[in-house]
């Protein structure tokens, strides 16, 4: 079964897969048949989305961008344990740069493995307004291959614990510094999770948190060397007893020591971490953000938000004073995607330092 729903901006098409109609044959491979179909229906039915979006940021420029996402849950397991998804990202601006990739989250019957995985390859040119403490626009160029993993054990009650790791291969260069060669970047690092939180992709309570430190494995094939720490907790509250009118916050943080190369240091753009700003334009080796945001889903499956945020970005610790104000806010609007699992396409304002941004997606920011 299709189903279709058109604005200005977006197309999304969710097809829900249903048994296929069948020819009679004998009884037997007919049961048989069913039998499959059945099975194939009950444990990997799924909701695919599909979003073709215009894009235009003052960073990359004007594009299109397509966002497959598959939700699934084998019926199978046990009820408490949460949905996977597997997710797509395709980006292609009129100035020739492109990203294309697949972002995979897996988990286990009961939780009791919680697996994220990204691989993807991007070939980038953004504008630069601010970076390391010196504020003279420049283009940055990315291109090369980007992957990286986690792999959680719930410890306890809501508690994960476990290892990250990213493989990175990349030529990173700016006006100012151009570098023609590539570089692996690997790093490994170590990882705590909290999960209270009621519902994955729309949660009206409970806390998440995570906490991760991270090192580059050094070696003769990278210029660079580092350690970067990286806190975040979110939290959700009912203001009416549903879940149709929520507030949600978030505190990001990112430290890091040494010499980061240009796509591990900090940067407000991702509306996960401060909405209003695109990633690239400010960038520096730590960042420190506070965002809320008032969501109320006033349909079924319509909704509006409005947030407000603010950052400060800065080098490292014993230099915070010298840090840059990230000011955000913006409103948005809300269309509930899949009607088993509250997962919205989101369509958001932002305003930032110097810019008004657009963004399209799939769930909430945080």
């Amino acid at each position: 079964m299709a189903k279709y729903f058109i604005t200005t901006f977006i197309i999304v098409l969710t097809i829900h897969f249903s048994t296929i109609a069948q020819k009679p044959v004998t009884k037997q491979i007919a049961n048989g048949i069913e039998a499959i179909d059945s099975m194939v229906v009950e444990a990997l039915s799924k909701d695919v989305g599909i979003i073709p979006a215009p894009t235009f940021n003052p960073s990359f420029g004007a594009g299109i961008a397509i966002l497959p996402m598959i939700v699934y849950k084998n019926p199978k397991m046990d009820s408490t344990t949460n949905p996977s998804t597997i997710q797509g990202l395709g980006f292609l601006n009129f100035k020739g740069s492109y990203i294309t990739g697949i972002k995979s989250t897996i988990y286990t019957n009961r939780n009791a493995f919680w697996i994220d995985g990204y691989a993807g390859y991007l070939n980038m040119k953004m504008k630069n307004l601010k970076s390391s403490g010196v504020e003279n626009p420049q283009n940055l160029y990315f291109s090369g291959f980007s992957s990286n993993i986690t792999v959680l054990r719930k410890i306890f009650n809501n508690f994960y614990g476990g290892l990250l790791f990213n493989s990175n291969y990349l030529n990173e260069s700016s006006e100012q510094n151009k570098d023609e060669d590539y570089h692996w970047y690997n790093s490994i690092g170590l990882k705590v999770s909290y999960d209270s939180r009621n519902d994955i992709f729309f949660p009206s309570s409970g806390f998440f948190i995570n906490m991760n430190y991270q090192n580059l494995i050094n070696s003769h094939m990278s210029p660079y060397g580092f350690d970067k720490f990286n806190f975040n907790l979110s939290n959700y509250i009912s203001l009416n007893g549903t879940d149709n009118m929520i507030l949600a916050y978030k505190l990001h943080t990112q430290l890091g020591w040494g010499s980061l190369p240009l796509h591990e240091k900090a940067s407000p753009g991702g509306s996960s971490v401060l909405k209003g700003y695109i990633t690239g334009n400010y960038i520096d080796n730590s960042i420190m953000t506070l965002q809320a945001e008032y969501r109320w889903m006033f349909a079924q499956r319509w909704g509006v938000v409005g947030f407000v945020g603010y950052g400060w970005l800065f080098d490292q610790v014993h230099n915070f004073h010298q840090g840059m104000e990230l000011p955000s806010y913006g409103f948005g609007v809300r269309h509930k995607l899949f009607k088993q699992f509250k997962i919205n396409l989101s369509f958001d304002v932002s305003f930032g330092r110097d810019n008004t941004n657009f963004q399209i997606g799939l769930n909430e920011s945080f």
